[in-house]
């Protein structure tokens, strides 16, 4: 009971006024015993949250982040939460603007990997080569400059690969290549392409006398070629420029102001992703909380795995 009273006494002493009447719930209230453990515990050291399907993870999650700021003084600016989905991101954020008020909400670093990534570059991106104002291109935008590029010179290859695959394998081999640089993209497309060829393009491949694995990297250049001259990334790139710049100037005032990160369904984190988050870490000092359930996995094809969980 003491302590509940001198966490009140500070809370009253760090929260600023003009935010104060803006939070109108209390971020424990609810929470059984094993959650409230999670979320108040000590912020200076890693914590690992295993809990399975219906258990309130991102509650856990979301009032940990609340804790954060109200019972230790953290700057929300500090803390960087990351989650799987844009779902989770706006459940979150919902929450949180209930727990804190929606001004101290947005100086949260909060989103998907991709959005956190896209954040950074916005204002740090010239370190990787990466303009101010570059340009976001979906899936589908990208799918299309693949089908034209093929369309305009590899007809009959069109004909074998849809362009959602090549750009499916094109995000894979980028990953990949971030992951386990000495391998180089040449080597990891040709193994996307052996992987493909086993699936149902393998009899018109076969069949196609026209067909040369050096084909794929020619379109992969020019793909690279396209998005460079337009200043636009996909989404593999948010991650892959995200870590070149976590890498390359930790020293930036938004990034070396980072004192903990948090990271929603960690069991389906990428070998990329995983990479993102070791850097944010560093950063950090060594303040993590992950949530997440390794017998929940669904994402192995994306290189995410409980390896990485345990890990």
């Amino acid at each position: 009971m003491l302590r509940r009273l001198e966490l009140n006494q500070i809370r009253r002493c760090i929260i600023p006024t003009k935010f104060r009447h803006m939070s109108t719930q209390n971020h424990l209230e609810g929470l059984n015993g094993p959650q409230r453990q999670a979320v108040k515990f000590s912020p200076h050291s890693s914590l690992q949250i295993l809990a399975g399907p219906g258990t309130g993870k991102t509650r856990v999650l979301t009032s940990r982040v609340a804790e954060l700021v109200l019972g230790h003084s953290y700057s929300p600016s500090s803390i960087c939460a990351v989650t799987f989905t844009r779902k989770a991101s706006r459940e979150m954020k919902k929450r949180l603007n209930g727990y804190l008020g929606k001004g101290l909400t947005e100086e949260l670093k909060l989103g998907t990997f991709h959005s956190v990534c896209a954040n950074y570059l916005r204002t740090y991106g010239i370190m990787v080569h990466v303009g101010p104002n570059f340009l976001i291109w979906d899936e589908e935008e990208c799918s299309l400059l693949i089908r034209y590029i093929v369309e305009s010179a590899h007809k009959e290859f069109a004909k074998d690969f849809p362009s959602a695959a090549i750009y499916e394998m094109f995000s894979t081999a980028k990953e990949r290549a971030k992951v386990n640089p000495r391998k180089g993209i040449k080597t990891i497309l040709q193994e996307g392409l052996k992987h493909m060829m086993k699936g149902e393009y393998i009899d018109s491949i076969n069949d196609n006398p026209l067909y040369k694995p050096e084909l794929i990297l020619e379109i992969f250049s020019s793909y690279s070629r396209v998005l460079r001259e337009s200043n636009a990334l996909d989404f593999t790139d948010l991650l892959t420029k995200g870590l070149d710049l976590f890498l390359t100037a930790p020293w930036a005032r938004e990034v070396g102001r980072l004192k903990h990160v948090l990271v929603d369904e960690f069991q389906d984190t990428s070998s990329l992703q995983y990479l993102l988050v070791k850097q944010l870490f560093k950063t950090t000092g060594g303040s993590i909380s992950v949530v997440g359930d390794p017998d929940q996995s669904i994402y192995g094809w994306r290189g995410a795995g409980v390896s990485i969980y345990n890990e």
